[in-house]
């Protein structure tokens, strides 16, 4: 998993976040119609980012947990839910998604935005799922998305997006040999408050992952009732998951 650089890490606070959203309030409707709602509605967001999810969560007076691998991504978070932090119901750190602990246990899990496709490989997964398992509460729910491999066969292609503030240039690719997808953002941006611009370039690669084998793997790590869903309605499950492009996955700890 790609740690974000500096200077990426305000474009994507800038231009990224905001798909948190528009999944926010599905996702939250989603919670609350688990059991484990009443009893343990603590929230950890794995693989947070800039925080804009677990920001809509402090709003509506969930506590929320934070983890990221990349501490420039944090700072944005950290700002973002200053005032909770300082009553003790937001939390943030550094951590890698593949292997983590906390004392504390959680009745949702959430990753969004793809991030776990930016995983190396399945074992990579499994490790996931394994932390992810061991933090949640008994009957607690994990939901998170990916891209399908459908969806990163057909995201070829250049976007040129330009204005006063900045040019951002993205190149997304799909490798055959590899099984991966990449996604290149460069360009500048405008510092905030000043006249002046920073240049950026990250690459992000994208892991494909076979969605039978990721239920399975869910199975075997002690999720029950796995199901993938559309973006669109996190209520039905998908006959066909790997014909849609990005699906998300709702699954119960056993």
């Amino acid at each position: 998993m790609e740690k974000y650089e500096k200077h990426f890490a305000a474009v994507y606070n800038t231009y990224f976040a905001n798909f948190s959203d528009s999944i926010f309030e599905r996702i939250a409707a989603c919670f609350k119609r688990q059991p484990i709602h009443d009893t343990n509605a603590a929230i950890l967001d794995l693989c947070c980012g800039t925080g804009q999810l677990s920001l809509h969560f402090l709003n509506q007076g969930y506590k929320v947990t934070g983890i990221d691998l990349s501490e420039h991504m944090l700072s944005y978070a950290v700002h973002k839910a200053k005032d909770y932090i300082k009553t003790g119901v937001a939390c943030f750190m550094v951590g890698d998604a593949t292997r983590f602990e906390l004392d504390e246990r959680f009745g949702m899990v959430v990753s969004t935005y793809d991030a776990l496709n930016h995983l190396e490989h399945d074992d990579a997964l499994v490790q996931c799922f394994r932390s992810v398992c061991r933090a949640l509460e008994q009957r607690g729910i994990f939901i998170f998305d990916l891209n399908t491999r459908s969806g990163l066969m057909h995201s070829d292609g250049m976007t040129i997006n330009e204005d006063n503030h900045k040019l951002l240039i993205t190149k997304r690719q799909y490798h055959s040999y590899f099984d991966k997808g990449s996604t290149r953002y460069s360009g500048f941006m405008r510092m905030k408050g000043s006249e002046e611009y920073f240049r950026f370039d990250q690459t992000v690669y994208n892991t494909t992952f076979d969605l039978l084998k990721v239920k399975q793997y869910l199975q075997n790590e002690g999720f029950v009732n796995v199901r993938f869903t559309s973006v669109e309605d996190l209520t039905v499950p998908l006959v066909d998951p790997e014909a849609h492009y990005r699906v998300f996955v709702i699954a119960e700890r056993a």
